[in-house]
Order: structure tokens, then C-alpha cells, then sequence
């Protein structure tokens, strides 16, 4: 996905596509920003063999971030000078997309001045870590539905010592899927992002 992602940046560049917003679920994952710290990978290579983790350092911005089934990954594929006055505003309205997403399922969630993601009281709830290349969007969000929370045990997420994690199942305290919540993130990003997106296949 990531090289696919690459691809459809450029794919938008060259004005061959329109905007894309990309969801998915992903299988156990530890990623980390080109300028993150490998250091806040807690795990060996036995111990992600054992747990079935892969680790790759992407181009995103941020630290260490988990993702993998019972997440929601968004991936937006994006002119920046169509959506955002700049990356800082790119980066607020994605929040702001998480933000209204949980609040549907009546969740209260908010951001915290000098730190990225969305937050539960002290618990992150949502990473974000993007990419923007020749004024092209890539990589995103993730926001935890149901995920295995375990997996965090095994890197300090965003390289905050002290940060735990929640979960919507977790404060809810109800099974929650990810086909759930898609139809209302897709719908907040839209309309947060003034878009029509529409579904389709992928080109390729």
C-alpha cells in the first residue's frame, strides 16, 4: 500500500485522478516517520516474528505508530491547495474529521495544543502522520475502533513516554467494527474537506 500510495500521488499530480480518500485495515504493522526513533521500538526481531509484526521506517511525518486489524486507516490522496491553506490547516482538518467521527458514536474526543493525533481524556485515540510531496497528500490517520491494544506495548506510540491508548470498543464497552465506522468517517471527510467522494475501483 505504500508503494500504491506513491503511485496515486503521482497518479494525482499529473491530474489523471481526482481526490482520493483510501480506508482500510492493515495486518500487524509497526511504522515510523523517516525521522523517527527506532529506539521506541520496544520489540526484537523474535519478538515481532513471534507476534507477527512487520516494521518499516516510511516517509510519513512522526514517530511510532501501530496498525492492524480492528484499526481504521485513512490514506488521503489530496491537492493540498485544494483542500488546506498549508499543512499545519491539512493536518487540524484531519483531526477535526476523527473528531467528528467518534463524536457520532458519542465520544467526546479533542486534541491537545503541541502534540498530533485525537485524544480520550489522556488516552490517544487517533495518529496522524502525513506525507505531502510536490503539493500531493499521502499517508493520514489512523483511528483505533477495536484493534488488539496489547500491540502498543511493544513501542512508546509517537515516542511519548508516558501516552497510553484507548480504543472506540474500549469506551464504549461494546464490540464496534470497522465497516461501522467507515461510512461515517468517509462522510465527515467529506464534508470537513468539501469533497464528493465517490467509490470506485482503484486505477492500476
Amino acid at each position: 500500500m505504500w508503494k500504491k500510495q506513491q503511485e496515486l500521488a503521482e497518479l494525482r499530480r499529473q491530474e489523471r485522478i481526482g481526490d482520493l480518500l483510501l480506508l482500510l485495515q492493515h495486518d500487524h504493522v509497526y511504522t515510523n516517520g523517516w525521522r523517527g526513533d527506532r529506539s521506541n521500538l520496544l520489540a526484537d526481531d523474535a519478538t515481532l516474528s513471534r507476534i507477527g509484526a512487520a516494521y518499516h521506517v516510511v516517509e510519513r511525518g512522526g514517530d511510532i505508530t501501530y496498525h492492524g486489524p480492528g484499526q481504521l486507516v485513512a490514506y488521503p490522496i489530496l491537492n493540498l491547495r485544494g483542500v488546506a491553506s498549508g499543512v499545519r490547516d491539512y493536518i487540524a482538518r484531519l483531526e477535526t474529521v476523527v473528531i467528528r467521527t467518534l463524536a457520532t458514536f458519542g465520544i467526546e474526543a479533542r486534541t491537545i495544543p503541541g502534540l498530533i493525533g485525537v485524544w480520550v481524556d489522556d488516552a490517544k485515540i487517533a495518529a496522524v502522520g502525513v506525507k505531502v510531496r510536490r503539493g500531493i497528500t499521502y499517508h493520514g490517520f489512523a483511528l483505533n475502533v477495536d484493534p488488539n491494544l496489547d500491540y502498543f506495548s511493544h513501542i512508546i506510540p509517537c515516542g511519548l513516554e508516558r501516552a497510553s491508548v484507548t480504543s472506540m470498543s474500549s469506551i464504549l464497552h461494546r464490540g464496534i467494527t470497522v465497516d461501522e465506522v467507515q461510512p461515517v468517517c468517509r462522510a465527515a471527510f467529506a464534508d470537513v474537506f468539501g469533497l464528493d467522494l465517490r467509490s470506485g475501483r482503484l486505477p492500476g
